[in-house]
């Protein structure tokens, strides 16, 4: 099968726009397309990582938007029925498989890494003219199709999801050398190294539970 990797950067998108505001990463899955008139529309189901107090804040701001048709949360989860560019509609083509969710950084990049039987299916994606947008090939190869990144986002606390996001901002979990300790996550938290712990394991043992739930 060709894969592909692609990232995308958009000053001017809705999503990209409100991820950069509240200084949040996105994720997500297109579902289906809808075509109406000139206008082209496409379902998402993902999720914001971000504590549930600021997620609200962001799509209480999004579903205001006019170029969002419907839109439903639930915690951090989200799904949102939102017109595109039809110059994107190869992105959501049939053959096209999602290899992973669509990941939208605060930097107004968002990756992709899809797959095709058809190498002739990924250059199409290659060759499309957004506009104010520029696309970046990561790469691009014939290889076997090792697993799907599928995912469910596990339900935190909001204090929770904070030390989460912090440990993984800051490097708590890197591998071979953790670039910081729990006693420099505490303090940047400014709660003692024992609350921060405790968040911190009980949002690891949520995330271990779905996980184990999934297999």
């Amino acid at each position: 099968m060709w894969v592909t990797s692609i990232q995308a950067k958009n000053k001017k998108g809705l999503i990209n726009y409100i991820a950069h505001k509240h200084n949040v990463s996105l994720y997500g899955y297109p579902l289906n397309i809808q075509e109406s008139g000139d206008k082209f529309y496409v379902t998402f189901y993902g999720w914001v990582n971000a504590s549930i107090t600021k997620t609200t804040e962001l799509f209480k701001e999004l579903e205001t938007s006019p170029v969002v048709s419907h839109i439903e949360q639930h915690d951090q989860a989200f799904i949102v029925c939102m017109q595109q560019p039809k110059e994107t509609a190869y992105l959501y083509s049939s053959n096209i498989i999602y290899l992973k969710p669509i990941f939208i950084k605060p930097d107004f990049t968002q990756t992709y890494v899809v797959a095709s039987w058809n190498r002739d299916d990924l250059n199409m994606i290659l060759q499309m003219n957004i506009p104010d947008v520029s696309i970046r090939l990561n790469y691009i190869e014939e290889r076997p199709l090792q697993n799907i990144g599928l995912f469910v986002p596990t339900k935190l606390t909001n204090k929770q999801q904070d030390a989460f996001n912090l440990a993984q901002k800051e490097g708590y979990y890197e591998f071979p050398k953790r670039n910081i300790h729990l006693k420099e996550l505490a303090k940047k938290s400014q709660i003692s190294l024992a609350t921060y712990q405790a968040h911190l394991r009980k949002a690891e043992q949520k995330i271990l539970n779905t996980y184990t739930e999934l297999h």
